[in-house]
């Protein structure tokens, strides 16, 4: 993965995109000089393709280190994400136990586990679902 980073390199001035809001302004770059976790990561669709089929495929990482990414770490027991209700508790998604685990959210299907990873910001937004024992999967990118 060689166009990836949590910070800004100068490698990819000419080689990226900027979100947009829905009366077509556009939204202006964050160029990171410092690592933000839950949201620095900048890539290309090539370099995610490639994460993404490795996950898939359950390559690069020992069985134990995948088990581990791909296991419940973390129950999700709020009624949303963010917003108001973000504070408000459900256990309406027990059944399916819904969690977080390294990286992914998890949950339980009638295909097997799922994994999904979810990201937004002013102007882009994507998510993605993967069903690792079929190694399948759908994205969806937004805003």
């Amino acid at each position: 993965m060689e166009m990836t980073s949590f910070v800004w390199q100068n490698r990819f001035e000419g080689n990226y995109a900027v979100g947009h809001y829905r009366k077509k302004k556009v939204v202006g770059k964050k160029k990171r000089n410092r690592p933000y976790a839950a949201g620095s990561m900048e890539t290309t669709p090539e370099d995610y393709a490639k994460f993404v089929g490795a996950m898939l495929r359950a390559e690069g990482l020992s069985e134990a280190m995948y088990a581990e990414m791909t296991g419940p770490q973390i129950a999700i027991t709020s009624v949303q994400q963010f917003g108001p209700n973000s504070r408000k508790t459900t256990d309406a998604n027990e059944k399916i136990g819904l969690s977080y685990g390294l990286w992914w959210g998890i949950y339980e299907t009638g295909h097997g586990k799922a994994v999904f990873k979810e990201g937004q910001r002013p102007g882009v937004g994507a998510l993605y679902h993967l069903l690792p024992r079929s190694r399948s999967g759908a994205a969806d990118y937004d805003q």
